[in-house]
């Protein structure tokens, strides 16, 4: 699996796309891939950009619920961005938004981060 990351001081961003996340067909690693990234950059706030995702199934949720958990336990804070209506919706039904930081935007997901207002 090839992770898109780019790592700007503590700041690590990571563009998914829909040929990295989960799937019933691809039994993916792409929680443990993300939380390897954070530690190789030794990161203290994670930035997950959605721009690239159109679907988002159970496979996914469980995958981003982990790297969630992960962040919380390890300190580090966490934002999504860029997700598209349809990845939004499936944010909206499962409550995944109320659970995560999410920002219409990468700008907006980073100053969250950069102003400490992301969990």
């Amino acid at each position: 699996m090839d992770l898109r990351t780019h790592c700007d001081g503590p700041l690590l961003t990571v563009r998914l796309s829909d040929d990295v996340l989960p799937d019933v067909a691809a039994d993916t690693e792409v929680d443990g891939a993300i939380i390897a990234a954070l530690a190789d950059a030794g990161a203290t706030r994670l930035l997950l950009d959605f721009a690239d995702v159109n679907m988002f199934n159970s496979l996914g949720i469980a995958a981003l619920i982990q790297v969630h958990k992960h962040c919380r336990d390890k300190g580090v804070a966490m934002a999504i961005a860029g997700l598209s209506d349809d990845v939004a919706k499936v944010f909206r039904v499962t409550a995944l938004h109320r659970l995560l930081a999410v920002h219409d935007t990468v700008a907006e997901a980073r100053a969250a981060l950069e102003r400490g207002a992301a969990p």
